[in-house]
């Protein structure tokens, strides 16, 4: 109460979703009489927050599309006309929609042997809810649930995988994923499960995770129109077929978010998806597929929001996504958004993204289609149109393309062929000229023809990594005729022009001196001196390099000998001898450690083995004079070797029979 008259205020937030509609209700009595008013307290960009009344009183308002900064936006609304004490506050809280479920491995077509083991995935990051069903294909009116409490047929894991034990002919048919969030959306794979026998001449098709190709990155939007938008995204793995787009709309009109998917025809990364809703927001991820099947996908794009009709207000001319696409050609469709303008032509801007360069085309007629042909197949393009008055108008939208695959126009490059005898023929090549392969290069055909088709040789699908072979086991004295082509993923191209030779020792000697010339000219070359005295001279530092180091090495030893033998010889040096010794049968050995024992011939043998090359003692000489004796006892309590092999020497005389 304030001055005897009642005061109302409220204070509330309001949880919103990006790129859905919200409703925002005042919180003050409702009265009849009077209008309410509403403005934004804390935003000082209100000019792109757009919305409108509800009511006459203005109660309510709405937002046709959150967007992301209206997060923590506070709305106020008073009475007109009377006290401002009166008044109500909404904050919003905008959060991100939780997509459709996602199911990281999803379960893929497999054909196995009878009596194995199969696992088809259905694994999701998210905490989902996930359920197997089963239709038999020779029941297809009939679904079975599955559940670990079936039998001991089926086991379904933690990760939601599903175990079939020692499938049989009637565990064939569809097995069906579903996954279900809190929001109720659902989604849902099927895969294929064909059992043959092990004796039959089925191709067997089983998956494992390890063989399934990497997610893509991230899709990233390059171009947006009312209809289309435009993704590019990169992978790293090289056995791609094509790729799978799986995309939602935020704004459907169902109760429930459901994943939409495209299937590409080809393996480029770059795809335009078509049919969209304008003024609509979309999410992608990317899947991509090899020879076993479908990946994990990649983590979701960004909000991508479609153009809406105003915006396309202010263009002259809208240019609709290509209506049909060839490999040389392609048929566009324009709408003249403003019927009263006065067009004398129009013109066509078709720009190569390979080769940076582009063409134009002029249109007299008042047409709103067109077909562009003297494309090349293969090829990334982009198209505006242009509209003429007496002076240049605006340009259209800009939508792009890419042709598509074609066989190569052109033949394998520089081929080259040899005889390395009368019956072994070298053959060599490049492939097509890039601007003419018109696709990836998949394989190569090598035809051999001799005089008739019991002595031809053809070989197919030769690796598109291979530039030559060998063919061998030929008929001498009889002539083949050489010739190539390339295959793309739509077929082979045309042959290069035939290469004939004789296997005979005229065409060998030809051969042989074809060699010679092209080494001759090789000598010829202005590079070639050069290079020969740059070789030399880096041959031959870095062989006085090498002699360097191992100068260096013998010297080393040298010193080290030399010092060694010093320490050895000298009356007033000892050498300390380690205890143990490790040899190189990897045993280890004690040498000295108690000098009463004798040592055993074994022993010695060890020992003796292991003393330098190096060292000369006057104990291991054959000399037995009794002045020689007493030298040793002087020396042996000076000298540690010595003293050692004075007992090594002492125990061969006691034991004449030992053997070392």
């Amino acid at each position: 109460m304030l001055n005897n008259e009642e005061i109302f205020f409220s204070q509330s937030n309001l949880t919103v979703s990006i790129g859905r509609t919200a409703f925002i209700d005042c919180q003050l009595p409702f009265n009849s009489d009077n209008k309410i008013s509403w403005m934004i307290v804390n935003h000082s960009d209100i000019d792109n927050i757009k919305f409108d009344y509800e009511d006459k009183n203005q109660y309510r308002l709405k937002i046709n599309r959150i967007k992301e900064f209206y997060h923590n936006i506070l709305f106020k609304c008073y009475y007109q006309n009377k006290n401002i004490h009166n008044q109500g506050f909404i904050k919003l809280n905008v959060e991100r929609i939780q997509p459709p479920p996602i199911v990281s491995y999803i379960p893929n077509n497999q054909t196995v042997p009878i009596g194995v083991e199969v696992i088809f995935s259905c694994q999701s990051n998210n905490d989902i809810n996930i359920q197997w069903w089963f239709i038999p294909y020779n029941r297809p009116y009939k679904i079975i649930k599955i559940n670990n409490n079936n039998n001991q047929k089926y086991q379904i894991e933690a990760n939601h995988d599903l175990i079939i034990q020692h499938v049989e002919k009637n565990d064939a048919g569809l097995y069906k994923c579903v996954s279900t969030n809190n929001n109720y959306d659902e989604t849902t794979w099927i895969g294929h499960l064909h059992v043959e026998d092990a004796r039959s001449n089925a191709i067997f098709h089983r998956v494992e995770r390890k063989d399934l190709p990497q997610a893509p990155s991230q899709p990233i939007a390059i171009t947006i129109n009312s209809n289309s938008i435009e993704l590019v995204w990169n992978i790293q793995s090289l056995d791609i077929i094509d790729y799978l787009i799986e995309y939602y709309d935020i704004n459907s009109d169902k109760t429930n978010l459901e994943w939409k998917r495209y299937l590409t025809k080809t393996k480029n990364s770059r795809q335009i998806i078509n049919n969209l809703k304008s003024d609509s927001i979309y999410q992608f991820m990317i899947r991509a597929r090899n020879s076993f099947g479908y990946g994990s996908p990649s983590i979701l794009s960004e909000l991508i929001e479609t153009k809406s009709n105003q915006q396309l207000n202010d263009e002259l001319i809208y240019l609709y996504d290509p209506i049909n696409i060839q490999e040389t050609s392609v048929t566009i469709k324009w709408n003249i958004l403003q019927k009263n303008s006065l067009i004398n032509q129009i013109l066509i801007y078709i720009i190569n993204k390979k080769e940076t360069n582009e063409r134009i085309e002029t249109i007299t007629n008042f047409i709103t289609t067109y077909t562009i042909n003297n494309l090349r197949p293969n090829t990334d393009y982009s198209i505006y149109l242009v509209p003429v008055f007496n002076i240049i108008g605006r340009s259209s939208n800009i939508i792009s393309f890419q042709t598509l695959e074609s066989i190569p126009s052109s033949s394998p490059t520089n081929v080259i062929v040899q005889l390395i005898s009368t019956t072994i023929l070298s053959i060599r090549w490049n492939p097509p000229l890039q601007n003419e392969t018109n696709g990836q290069i998949l394989a190569y055909k090598v035809n051999c023809l001799g005089t008739n088709e019991t002595n031809s040789i053809r070989l197919t699908n030769i690796s598109s990594d291979a530039n030559g072979l060998y063919i061998k086991n030929l008929i001498e004295n009889m002539e083949y005729c050489i010739s190539i082509a390339a295959r793309t993923r739509i077929g082979y191209g045309p042959y290069s022009q035939p290469i004939c030779v004789i296997m005979n020792t005229k065409f060998l000697q030809i051969t042989q001196t074809q060699l010679k010339h092209r080494l001759r000219e090789a000598i010829s070359q202005p590079w070639f001196l050069p290079v020969i005295i740059l070789s030399s001279i880096i041959f031959t530092c870095a062989c006085a390099y090498v002699i360097w180091l191992c100068f260096h090495y013998i010297t080393q030893q040298h010193r080290r000998r030399i010092k060694f033998n010093s320490s050895a010889s000298s009356s007033n040096q000892s050498v300390e001898l380690p205890v143990h010794k490790t040899l190189s049968n990897g045993k280890r050995y004690d040498l000295i450690k108690d000098t009463s024992t004798p040592l055993p011939s074994s022993s010695t043998a060890l020992w003796m083995n292991s003393i330098p090359n190096g060292i000369r003692l006057q104990c291991c000489t054959t000399a037995s004079a009794s002045s020689n004796s007493e030298h040793y006892s002087m020396n042996i309590h000076k000298n540690p070797i010595n003293a050692l092999l004075h007992e090594c020497r002492q125990q061969q005389q006691l034991n004449p029979y030992a053997t070392t």
